[in-house]
């Protein structure tokens, strides 16, 4: 992907890290400490971030382009005291909240209005998706 030049910034998921797991602090951890707090790791050329931070639940993310610095500040809901407190997320998360919002919605719409047919055709699913793809971002347009 750097070859490339394709800056790429997402979720992963905790089983795909191999040893970094252990390097990483653990939840449990990470709970005690409070709401907010966020963990980095870096290859050693610098070239790929994971950070693992924690704000109801624990949240991986990898980046080739951010970090957790600069951190900013967002106000978050909290439960037990039942008002917003204030929550530092790490850049990356910040980056890819701003990025992938129009992904969730449509992700939200087509799981709400679903074709309803039955088949075990991997074509006929995939027509079936893609016509509900289209139907929703025609509908936010």
């Amino acid at each position: 992907m750097m070859k490339k030049e394709m800056y790429i910034t997402g979720t992963i998921m905790k089983n795909r890290l191999a040893g970094a797991k252990e390097k990483l602090p653990s939840d449990k951890t990470m709970k005690n400490t409070g709401r907010g707090t966020s963990s980095e790791l870096s290859t050693e050329d610098g070239k790929m971030c994971l950070v693992k931070w924690y704000d109801n639940k624990p949240v991986l993310m990898m980046s080739v382009v951010h970090g957790t610095e600069p951190e900013d500040t967002c106000q978050h809901w909290d439960k037990k005291l039942k008002q917003y407190v204030t929550v530092s997320p790490p850049s990356i998360v910040r980056e890819y909240n701003l990025k992938m919002g129009g992904v969730d919605l449509i992700d939200r719409m087509i799981s709400y209005y679903r074709m309803s047919a039955r088949t075990k055709k991997w074509t006929m699913q995939m027509l079936m998706h893609f016509t509900d793809l289209a139907l929703a971002n025609s509908w936010l347009l």
